[in-house]
C-alpha cells in the first residue's frame, strides 16, 4: 500500500498535466473527437485522455491500460517521443498500483533507455524514480537506492523540491528495510523538511509517518510522537480515513514502547479498530485488535486480552497475514506466561518461530523469483536485439553464455544462502528452547525459595507464640508462686535471700525469653510498619549494650509493600546485625533503609575488625547464605566491601513491584 500512495503522488508531480486533461471533456466527447481525428499527435493525446478517464473516473485500470497501449503504438509509428514517454509512465502508474513490480521495472528500463538515446535527462530521472520504486517493491533495496539518489540530486539541482522529497521519502523506506536506520532517518528528515518548507499539507503525511516509523524501529518513540501527532491532525483535517488509520496505529505503538497504558491509548486502539472495519482493512483490523489486547494485558485483564489476541489471529490466518500471525502468537505467549501456563507459552513460542521461518523463506523465494525474472528478461532482450552480422551473433552468444553462467553462480549462491539460513534458524530455535528451559528452572527455584522462606517465618511465629505464651507463662507462674511463698512462709534471713535471688533469676529469664520471642516475630512488625519495626529492633539492641546502632529510614511509608517483602527485608537487616554482633567485634553500626524510585536500598556499616571478602564464596556458615537467598528471592543485588581493621559495609538493592 505504501508504494501505491507514493506513486500516485509522483504521477501528479513528475508528469505535468497528468490527471487534468481528462476532466475538461467527457468520455463521450473524447470518443467523438477520436472518431474524427487523423493519426497524428492530437489522436495520441486523445487516446491517453480516454485511458485517464477509465483509470480515474471509472476505476477500470485494465481498460485504461488498453487505451494507453494504443497511444504508445501510435506514438511509435509517428516517432512522437513525448507520447511514448507518457504511455510508458501512465502504464507504469497502473502496474505499480497492481503490485506488478517486475513489469513496472521492465517498462522503467525502456523509458530510461529511450531517454538516454534522446539525451533527455528529465525523462531519465523519471525513469530512475519509477525503477527505484519497482526495485523497492521487489525488495531489491540495494538496487533502488542509487537510482533514487541520482534522481534526488537532479531534482535538487533544478530546485524541484516536491520531486526530491518523493525520492528522499522512498530512500528512507529502502534504508529502513536494510536496517540502516541512521541513513533512513537522515533522508526521512530531508523529506519532511522539504514538505514543511513547501507547505504541502496532506502530502506531508507519508514522510511524517515514515520518519516516525524509523524512530520506532530503533526504539525512540519519544521522537516519533510529534511527527505522528502532526500526521494525525493533517489526516483528520483532510478527511483521509486511511491515513488516519495508519497514523493512529503507529501512535498507539509509540505509547506502548513508552510504557504508557492510560485510557487515551485505549481510545486510539478503539478508533483504529473502527476505521479498519469501516474501510475494510483486514491487516489493520488485526493490528488494532492486538493493540487492544496489549492494553488490557497491562491492566491484568488476562482473559479479555486473550479474546482480543485470538480475534486478531483469526483474521490474520484467514487473510494470510504472516507478520500479523507472528504478532498474534507472540501476544498469546505473553498472556500464557502471565497465567503461568508455561506449556501453552512454549507452544506459542514455537508457532512464532515457525511463522518467522515462513517469512524468511518468502523473502528468499522472492529473491530467487526476481533473479529468474531478470534472467528471462535478459533472454527476451537478447532475442529482441539479435544482430544481423555473424560477428555480432557470435558476440551475442558469448554474452548470453556469460549471462547464463553468472546467473547459475547467483542461483548456487542463493541455494547456499537458503541452507545457511535454515541452519541458523534451527540453531536459534534450539537456543530459544534451552533459554525457556532455564527460565522455567529459575522460576521453579524462586518458587521453592519462596516456600522455604514462608515456611521459616510461619515456624518462627509458632515458636515465638509457644515461647511467649507457653514457657513464658510457666516461668511467670513460678515467679508468682515463689513470691506468695515468701510472704506466707516464715523463713530465715538466709532462705529469704535465696528466694529473692531465685525471683531475680526468673525475672531475667522471662525478659530474655521475651527478647528471643520478639526477635523471632516482633509485634511491631505485625502491628506497625516496616520502618517502625526496624527502628524498634535497632533501639532494643542499642539498649542492651550489645551494639550501638544508628538507624535511618527514608521513604518506607510512601509505598505499599507486600507483607512477605516486609518480613524478608526485616530478616535481612536482622541477620546482618547478628553477624556484626557475633563476628565483627564492633562498637557501633549504621543501618540505612531507603525507598526511592520504586527501589529499596539497604546499607549496613560497622567499625569492626573487617575480613577478606573472598572468604564469602567458601563460607560454611548459614548467615550469609540466608541473606543471599533472601536477596535473590526479592530479585535484588548484594555488594559486600570490607577492609581488615576498618570495618565492613554491605549494600543491597531490591526492586519494588509496580502497583
Amino acid at each position: 500500500m505504501k508504494y501505491l500512495f507514493v506513486f500516485i503522488i509522483a504521477v501528479f508531480i513528475l508528469l505535468p498535466g497528468k490527471g487534468n486533461a481528462q476532466h475538461l471533456l467527457t468520455k463521450d466527447s473524447l470518443m467523438m473527437a477520436l472518431s474524427k481525428a487523423a493519426p497524428d499527435t492530437l489522436k495520441v493525446n486523445l487516446l491517453l485522455n480516454i485511458g485517464d478517464s477509465y483509470q480515474f473516473d471509472d476505476n477500470d485500470p485494465e481498460t485504461a491500460k488498453a487505451w494507453y497501449k494504443k497511444a504508445g503504438e501510435l506514438s511509435g509509428q509517428l516517432h512522437y517521443h513525448a507520447g511514448i514517454f507518457n504511455y510508458l509512465f501512465y502504464y507504469l502508474d497502473i502496474l505499480v498500483q497492481q503490485g506488478q513490480y517486475d513489469s513496472s521495472l521492465r517498462y522503467s528500463r525502456q523509458a530510461i533507455a529511450l531517454a538516454q538515446q534522446l539525451k533527455d535527462t528529465a525523462r531519465m530521472m523519471q525513469g530512475n524514480f519509477t525503477a527505484g520504486v519497482s526495485y523497492d517493491g521487489l525488495e531489491d533495496y540495494t538496487a533502488a537506492i542509487p537510482l533514487l539518489l541520482q534522481a534526488a540530486d537532479y531534482y535538487e539541482s533544478r530546485h524541484n523540491g516536491k520531486s526530491a522529497g518523493l525520492c528522499y521519502n522512498e530512500m528512507q523506506l529502502a534504508y529502513r528495510h536494510l536496517a540502516q536506520y541512521a541513513n533512513a532517518i537522515q533522508y526521512g528528515k530531508k523529506a519532511v523538511d522539504i514538505y514543511h518548507q513547501l507547505h504541502l499539507g496532506a502530502q506531508s503525511v507519508s514522510p511524517l509517518s515514515n520518519l516516525a516509523g524509523s524512530y520506532l524501529a530503533i526504539y525512540q518513540p519519544e521522537k516519533s510522537l510529534p511527527l505522528l501527532k502532526e500526521a494525525l491532525a493533517i489526516s483528520k483535517t483532510t478527511h483521509s480515513g486511511y491515513n488516519e488509520l495508519t497514523t493512529t496505529i503507529n501512535l498507539a505503538d509509540a505509547y506502548f514502547l513508552m510504557e504508557h497504558y492510560d485510557d487515551s491509548v485505549k481510545m486510539l486502539a478503539g478508533r483504529a479498530l473502527y476505521l479498519a472495519r469501516t474501510l475494510g482493512q483486514k491487516e489493520y483490523e488485526a493490528q488494532s485488535l492486538y493493540a487492544l489486547a496489549t492494553w488490557v494485558l497491562h491492566q491484568n485483564q488476562l482473559h479479555k486480552a486473550g479474546l482480543y489476541a485470538d480475534s486478531g489471529l483469526v483474521i490474520a490466518k484467514e487473510n494470510n497475514q504472516k507478520e500479523n500471525r507472528q504478532t498474534g502468537y507472540f501476544l498469546l505467549s505473553k498472556i500464557a506466561y502471565a497465567n503461568h501456563d508455561y506449556q501453552k507459552a512454549a507452544m506459542m513460542d514455537r508457532e512464532v518461530d515457525l511463522v518467522k521461518e515462513e517469512i524468511e523463506n518468502d523473502h528468499i523465494n522472492r529473491s530467487i523469483l526476481a533473479l529468474q525474472m531478470q534472467f528471462e528478461t535478459t533472454k527476451k532482450e537478447l532475442r529482441i536485439n539479435q544482430l544481423e552480422t555473424a560477428q555480432q551473433v557470435q558476440q551475442l552468444a558469448l554474452q548470453k553464455r556469460k549471462t547464463v553462467i553468472f546467473l547459475l553462480i547467483l542461483l548456487l549462491a542463493m541455494v547456499l544462502l537458503v541452507g545457511w539460513l535454515l541452519l541458523r534458524n534451527n540453531r536459534r530455535r534450539q537456543a530459544l528452547q534451552h533459554q525457556q528451559i532455564l527460565q522455567l528452572q529459575q522460576e521453579k527455584q524462586l518458587s521453592a525459595t519462596e516456600a522455604v522462606i514462608k515456611g521459616q517465618e510461619e515456624e518462627r511465629v509458632r515458636m515465638a507464640r509457644d515461647l511467649h505464651d507457653g514457657l513464658g507463662g510457666i516461668l511467670s507462674g513460678t515467679r508468682y508462686l515463689l513470691g506468695s511463698m515468701k510472704e506466707h512462709i516464715v523463713t530465715g534471713e538466709e532462705h529469704a535471700s535465696t528466694i529473692d535471688r531465685t525471683i531475680g533469676m526468673l525475672d531475667h529469664s522471662i525478659a530474655e525469653l521475651r527478647r528471643v520471642a520478639h526477635n523471632m516475630m516482633p509485634e511491631s512488625l505485625l502491628k506497625l510498619d516496616l520502618n517502625d519495626a526496624l527502628q524498634d529492633s535497632c533501639q532494643q539492641i542499642t539498649n542492651s549494650d550489645a551494639l550501638d546502632i544508628t538507624y535511618q529510614g527514608f521513604g518506607l511509608n510512601d509505598v505499599e509493600t507486600d507483607h512477605t517483602v516486609k518480613i524478608t527485608v526485616y530478616r535481612i537487616v536482622q541477620e546482618l546485625i547478628n553477624n556484626i554482633i557475633k563476628h565483627a567485634s564492633a562498637k557501633s553500626a549504621v543501618v540505612q533503609v531507603i525507598v526511592k524510585d520504586r527501589e529499596l536500598s539497604i546499607a549496613v556499616e560497622d567499625d569492626g575488625r573487617g575480613f577478606d571478602t573472598a572468604m564469602l564464596d567458601s563460607a560454611k556458615g548459614i548467615g550469609y547464605k540466608n541473606i543471599s537467598n533472601r536477596v535473590e528471592f526479592l530479585k535484588g543485588k548484594i555488594d559486600v566491601s570490607s577492609e581488615i581493621g576498618k570495618g565492613t559495609s554491605v549494600y543491597i538493592q531490591i526492586p519494588l513491584q509496580h502497583d
